[in-house]
């Protein structure tokens, strides 16, 4: 207690233990008034014997009379200080006027520990009212995520996407690059099959010649065009001769599935520069320039879709495919910017994400849950336009498999995509690919030099 505090002085029992927030302690009028009259028929003139009769008699009697303390939050500033009695009915116990700030000290420090035997209940006031916050907060957040899980159901399971005729009558055309297998190939099927007529762009021209006569024995009244370009080669003439072969063209939508990832999981310091080079020139710079020959005609009718590909390593970064992943991030950015852009325009942006797919690029043959084929693929593609699936919260970019839309919600969601979990397990996973390509590959150069 302070020096200059006057006698009869209420106070406050305050305590700190190693650091720990003080707390203040108040014992209830009603409850211990008829102790107190047993004690002394005047409050006022308690002194520390008579604490040590009360402390007693508390010990005794406490549970018999249901007798109860309350906690309340104390002054940090202060160990023992003065106070105005509170408006609710506690008893402050005051000191006589012969008592010093030690004798003070000690009998807080007896009282606290006298205390600390017998059961508590927290004040009202603040305690209360963090409570309440904390209890909505919950509830809300709980209700968020909930709503956004039935809305990623809702997209994936029961909502159908925008028809594609919204984007350019049948009979108009849609431009496919990489269109010479896997995902390209069946993307220039399928839409062959929905009425459009096809500009295939790939790098080898016999087997554009081949996807071509595919379509043409499958879906004999559509038409065909292709254009051989090695895209790694970011040759000036091959853009030239693509801006020709489009000019007169009724183009309503553009696929950008061309791509290229690395031969095999390779860590980053390892991975060769020409590797390097070729997934950024492909997947970066390849996917820009088709795009912007494409775009400025789409603008002028109002209408188009473009669609580009993409990969969960963009959206999840991947060790050992450190470059391919960027490449992929960079797409997700770029598409979603070019879609606020487009957007005024009738002409719709759409990022497609996916996991692993059966196809070279994968080097997968093998379906799954998880693992669909290109065909099914591209079905859930065509038949989700326009809906976010498990991505619902990303503008311009869906997750159109259904078990990639589940995949993609709780890395998002729930996981987090840049969290040390998903990571770890990535790099983990890709290691273990890595280990089996290089024990396949020493198995060949075996069997080579035998």
């Amino acid at each position: 207690m302070r020096k200059g505090y006057g006698a009869n002085q209420p106070v406050y029992l305050d305590r700190t233990v190693k650091g720990e927030p003080l707390t203040r302690t108040l014992i209830k009028t009603e409850e211990l008034n008829h102790v107190i009259k047993g004690l002394s028929n005047d409050c006022n003139s308690f002194d520390f014997l008579q604490f040590a009769t009360l402390f007693d008699f508390v010990e005794r009697h406490g549970t018999q009379s249901n007798i109860k303390y309350t906690y309340i939050p104390a002054n940090l500033q202060r160990t023992i200080s003065p106070c105005s009695p509170p408006k609710y009915p506690f008893l402050i116990i005051p000191l006589s006027s012969g008592s010093s700030a030690g004798q003070a000290m000690a009998c807080s420090a007896s009282l606290m520990g006298r205390l600390a035997q017998f059961r508590f209940e927290p004040a009202s006031g603040w305690q209360s009212a963090a409570t309440f916050f904390l209890l909505v907060t919950g509830a809300l957040v709980t209700t968020c995520k909930l709503l956004s899980f039935l809305r990623a159901l809702f997209s994936i399971f029961i909502l159908p996407g925008q028809k594609l005729t919204k984007f350019g009558p049948k009979g108009s055309w849609a431009v496919v690059t990489g269109a010479s297998e896997g995902i390209g190939r069946e993307f220039s099927l399928q839409l062959a099959r929905a009425g459009y007529n096809i500009l295939l762009i790939s790098r080898s021209s016999s087997k554009l010649t081949a996807v071509a006569n595919e379509i043409k024995t499958k879906t004999p009244t559509a038409q065909t065009k292709i254009h051989a370009m090695d895209f790694s080669a970011n040759n000036d003439l091959d853009y030239e001769k693509l801006k020709a072969l489009i000019q007169d063209l009724d183009v309503s939508i553009l696929v950008n599935n061309v791509g290229r990832s690395h031969s095999i999981p390779t860590p980053f310091v390892l991975t060769p520069l020409d590797e390097m080079e070729d997934i950024i020139t492909i997947n970066c710079l390849g996917t820009l320039r088709i795009t912007q020959l494409v775009a400025p005609a789409m603008m002028q009718r109002k209408r188009g879709l473009i669609l580009i590909m993409a990969s969960f390593a963009g959206m999840l970064p991947t060790p050992l495919l450190a470059t391919y992943s960027g490449s992929k991030a960079f797409l997700q950015y770029w598409s979603t910017a070019l879609g606020s852009e487009l957007e005024p325009y009738g002409v719709q942006v759409q990022l497609v994400q996916s996991h692993l797919v059966t196809s070279a690029m994968s080097k997968i043959r093998r379906t799954s849950v998880t693992i669909p084929n290109p065909r099914d693929m591209v079905r859930a593609t065509l038949s989700k336009i326009g809906r976010g699936s498990g991505l619902s919260a990303y503008a311009y970019t869906s997750a159109p498999y259904w078990s990639h839309g589940l995949m993609a919600f709780a890395l998002t969601q729930v996981l987090g995509k840049m969290g040390k979990f998903v990571l770890g397990y990535n790099k983990a996973m890709h290691e273990s690919i890595r280990k089996r390509a290089l024990r396949k590959a020493e198995r060949e150069k075996g069997r080579k030099s035998t």
